[in-house]
Formats: structure tokens, sequence, C-alpha cells
């Protein structure tokens, strides 16, 4: 019994034009060279970026901050200072105190 079913005319349709060699597919000669030329063009890229960056950096045309007219004076509120300075040196206190006085419990091997 025969199936009217042909797997290689299928295939053959599939396929379009002539299947490419071995040597065509697998050259790495040509692809170190496309990666190396690459690899050049970018670092011809950034290197000149660079040396415009520098260039207009060097002359004040790039980076540059504008001024303002008036100048702003903080102020500082000298009670909030001096509440912050106190709760240091409380904390600081009671550091030493912990650090001097030791571990206080007890000992569970007794």
């Amino acid at each position: 019994m025969k199936l009217g079913f042909d797997y290689k005319k299928l295939l053959g349709k599939i396929r379009i034009g002539e299947r490419p060699r071995s040597d065509e597919i697998m050259r790495p000669h040509r692809d170190w060279v496309v990666i190396l030329v690459g690899f050049l063009i970018f670092v011809a890229f950034i290197i000149s970026f660079s040396i415009f960056v520098f260039f207009k950096i060097n002359k004040g045309e790039f980076f540059t901050v504008a001024q303002s007219g008036g100048s702003l004076v903080d102020t500082l509120d000298r009670n909030k200072l001096k509440e912050v300075v106190e709760e240091f040196n409380a904390k600081q206190a009671k550091f030493s105190e912990l650090k001097n006085r030791g571990p206080v419990g007890s000992d569970p091997s007794l």
C-alpha cells in the first residue's frame, strides 16, 4: 500500500535556489575582518567625539553655568544646631556608658 504523499517533492518545493557551498557559509577570515573594521570605526568615532568635547570645554563653550544676579545667603538656625549637637553628645555619653559597663546578663551555664 503506497501513500500518495511524497516528502522529497515537498522539501524540493520549500528550498528556493541552490544550496550554498560549505566554503561560502563558514569564512572566519571575513568575520574577523568585519569585527576589526567595525571596532576601528567605533574607536575613531569615540576619539573624534572626545577631541571635539575637549576643545569645546577648553574654549569655554561647553558645560557653561549661567551666573545668577543675586547671591543666596543661607541662614543657619543656631537653636536647631544646638539641639542637634546636644543630641549627639547625649548619644556619645550613652554609648561610652554602655561600652564601659559591659554586658549585663546571667550566665546560662550555671
